[in-house]
């Protein structure tokens, strides 16, 4: 388990996803998200996933970060948007990895 906090500055999926309109005239199709455990908290932060074809994330299946999600509760929560895990790579030593997620229907 790690151990420590560094303050940072954040935006919501949303705000980021905003700018890119904004700057690009697009929203992205791919998220790819790696955030030392946060990464269901950033996935809560956007409202719109019609435009999201592909999620590539760090998962865990053991907690590494404090009150972080594990790899199950990130499924729970990208399936009812339309999304399946079509790839998980995983460290068996230390429990975590990378999964890849697939829009397999609309949400």
């Amino acid at each position: 388990m790690f151990v420590g906090s560094e303050p940072v500055t954040t935006v919501t999926l949303d705000q980021a996803v905003e700018l890119m309109r904004q700057r690009f005239g697009v929203a992205p199709s791919l998220l790819n998200i790696d955030v030392q455990g946060a990464e269901l908290e950033v996935m809560r932060g956007l409202s719109d996933w019609a435009p999201v074809a592909w999620v590539y994330t760090e998962v865990s299946v053991r907690e590494l970060y404090g009150g972080q999600a594990l790899v199950g509760d990130i499924d729970r929560f990208l399936v009812p948007r339309g999304f399946r895990r079509i790839a998980t790579v995983m460290d068996p030593m230390v429990g975590w990895g990378d999964a890849l997620y697939v829009r397999v229907s609309p949400h």
